[in-house]
């Protein structure tokens, strides 16, 4: 155990290395993992209900495509948008309690904000996904604190998907937060001269008379 220990601090200590088989095991495997995790979404029979539903989260799924199929004419009869607040009385959808309702954040800034709202709202979101996704893809490493580009373009990512069924706003100054830290990763990246692989060791290369 100490032995495997030891092995896992000195592979961790050579991280840098591009002939690491570790971290190539780690790229390769995670694409695989991915996979299992989405085929145990379909075939097993828990996991299946978790992530997309059963009996009782049918009715919600139900309700949001009827939301969609009332808000979307809405939205092209009125591409202006209702005004800020007034998505709801809009949509006229009320649940058994007869409260009105929208599940969905997409309808939410579609009705109060009209077409370019949306495309404005979630094209800022869209756009930094693709800016922070082509560094992240790029052949020049993520150095120091450029590498929370990753975690902090997974968030955003996330808080788009989510918003498909979830019309709170309770969470969004924090992605406000998120995204302007994304954008000073990205002017960072950008201005900062890139490292050479002797300062990026913390090396000074030898020089010569």
């Amino acid at each position: 155990m100490a032995a495997f220990g030891t092995a896992m601090i000195a592979t961790l200590g050579n991280y840098r290395s591009q002939k690491n088989p570790f971290w190539t095991g780690i790229v390769v495997g995670y694409p695989v993992i991915f996979a299992v995790i989405i085929a145990s979404t379909f075939f097993v029979g828990r996991i299946h209900a978790m992530v997309w539903g059963n009996g009782p989260q049918q009715f919600s799924d139900q309700s949001r495509i009827e939301q969609f199929h009332i808000g979307l004419p809405k939205i092209l009869t009125h591409p202006w948008g209702y005004g800020i607040g007034m998505g709801g009385d809009a949509l006229g959808f009320a649940d058994l309690g007869g409260f009105i309702t929208i599940d969905s954040y997409y309808l939410v800034v579609g009705l109060e904000y009209g077409v370019i709202g949306f495309v404005l709202f979630f094209g800022i979101f869209f756009w930094a996904l693709f800016l922070s996704g082509k560094q992240i893809a790029s052949p020049r490493p993520l150095e120091r604190e450029h590498a929370l580009l990753i975690p902090v373009g997974v968030a955003l990512l996330n808080f788009v998907v989510i918003k498909g069924v979830f019309a709170q706003q309770d969470n969004q100054p924090l992605i406000f937060m998120l995204l302007g830290m994304l954008a000073a990763l990205l002017w960072r990246i950008k201005v900062e001269p890139q490292e050479t692989p002797f300062s990026a060791r913390g090396k000074i290369p030898a020089t010569q008379d």
